[in-house]
Protein backbone atom coordinates (compact mmCIF):
# COMPACT_ATOMS: atom_id res chain seq x y z
CA UNK A 1 0.00 0.00 0.00
CA UNK A 2 1.55 3.14 -0.93
CA UNK A 3 1.45 6.45 1.05
CA UNK A 4 -1.72 8.06 -0.95
CA UNK A 5 -3.71 4.52 0.00
CA UNK A 6 -2.69 4.51 3.51
CA UNK A 7 -3.77 8.35 3.79
CA UNK A 8 -7.18 6.96 2.23
CA UNK A 9 -7.79 4.34 4.37
CA UNK A 10 -6.93 6.92 7.39
CA UNK A 11 -9.73 9.02 5.97
CA UNK A 12 -11.99 6.30 5.67
CA UNK A 13 -11.40 4.97 9.24
CA UNK A 14 -12.33 8.46 10.58
CA UNK A 15 -15.06 8.71 8.61
CA UNK A 16 -16.24 5.76 9.66
CA UNK A 17 -16.14 6.49 13.46
CA UNK A 18 -17.95 10.00 13.03
CA UNK A 19 -20.47 8.73 11.36
CA UNK A 20 -20.99 6.60 14.63
CA UNK A 21 -20.34 3.36 13.42
CA UNK A 22 -18.11 0.65 15.79
CA UNK A 23 -14.74 0.78 14.87
CA UNK A 24 -11.76 -1.27 16.25
CA UNK A 25 -8.22 -0.07 15.42
CA UNK A 26 -6.14 -2.13 13.84
CA UNK A 27 -2.61 -0.68 14.63
CA UNK A 28 -0.59 1.95 15.97
CA UNK A 29 -0.79 3.83 12.92
CA UNK A 30 -4.55 3.83 12.88
CA UNK A 31 -4.86 5.15 16.47
CA UNK A 32 -1.90 7.78 16.06
CA UNK A 33 -3.11 9.45 12.71
CA UNK A 34 -7.01 9.18 14.19
CA UNK A 35 -5.38 10.79 17.65
CA UNK A 36 -4.43 13.49 15.65
CA UNK A 37 -7.52 13.68 13.61
CA UNK A 38 -9.51 14.28 16.60
CA UNK A 39 -7.05 17.31 17.67
CA UNK A 40 -7.10 18.91 14.28
CA UNK A 41 -10.79 19.40 14.07
CA UNK A 42 -11.94 19.68 17.67
CA UNK A 43 -13.02 23.84 17.34
CA UNK A 44 -14.33 22.66 14.26
CA UNK A 45 -16.50 19.64 15.59
CA UNK A 46 -16.47 18.96 19.34
CA UNK A 47 -18.82 15.35 18.80
CA UNK A 48 -17.04 14.30 16.09
CA UNK A 49 -13.76 15.02 17.54
CA UNK A 50 -15.03 12.83 20.81
CA UNK A 51 -15.85 10.13 18.93
CA UNK A 52 -12.78 10.02 17.42
CA UNK A 53 -10.54 10.95 20.29
CA UNK A 54 -12.72 8.03 22.28
CA UNK A 55 -11.91 5.22 20.16
CA UNK A 56 -7.88 6.60 19.87
CA UNK A 57 -7.73 6.13 23.53
CA UNK A 58 -9.36 2.41 23.47
CA UNK A 59 -7.06 1.13 21.29
CA UNK A 60 -4.12 3.02 23.61
CA UNK A 61 -5.78 2.33 26.64
CA UNK A 62 -4.96 -1.62 25.56
CA UNK A 63 -1.41 -0.71 23.54
CA UNK A 64 -0.38 2.01 25.85
CA UNK A 65 3.54 2.16 24.54
CA UNK A 66 2.42 2.59 20.90
CA UNK A 67 0.75 5.92 21.60
CA UNK A 68 3.08 8.65 19.87
CA UNK A 69 3.58 12.46 19.97
CA UNK A 70 2.50 14.42 17.10
CA UNK A 71 5.96 14.75 16.17
CA UNK A 72 6.79 11.39 15.73
CA UNK A 73 4.15 10.12 13.87
CA UNK A 74 5.13 13.23 11.24
CA UNK A 75 8.76 11.78 11.66
CA UNK A 76 7.11 8.23 10.56
CA UNK A 77 5.59 9.99 7.68
CA UNK A 78 2.11 8.85 8.75
CA UNK A 79 1.35 12.31 8.69
CA UNK A 80 3.18 14.74 5.77
CA UNK A 81 1.54 17.41 7.10
CA UNK A 82 -0.58 19.04 9.67
CA UNK A 83 -2.68 22.10 7.68
CA UNK A 84 -2.87 20.09 4.89
CA UNK A 85 -4.21 16.44 6.87
CA UNK A 86 -6.50 19.01 8.83
CA UNK A 87 -8.02 20.17 5.44
CA UNK A 88 -8.43 16.47 4.27
CA UNK A 89 -9.87 15.45 7.31
CA UNK A 90 -12.49 18.26 7.45
CA UNK A 91 -13.44 17.81 3.96
CA UNK A 92 -14.09 14.32 4.46
CA UNK A 93 -15.91 14.20 6.84
CA UNK A 94 -17.52 17.28 5.31
CA UNK A 95 -16.48 19.79 8.43
CA UNK A 96 -16.28 22.90 7.48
Amino acid sequence: MNARDQEQASLDVCREIAMGEQVILENEHQANVVYIAAMLCRTSDAKISARLQKVAAVFFANNPEEQLSTQQTLQRGWIISLPRFRSMVEGHLGIN
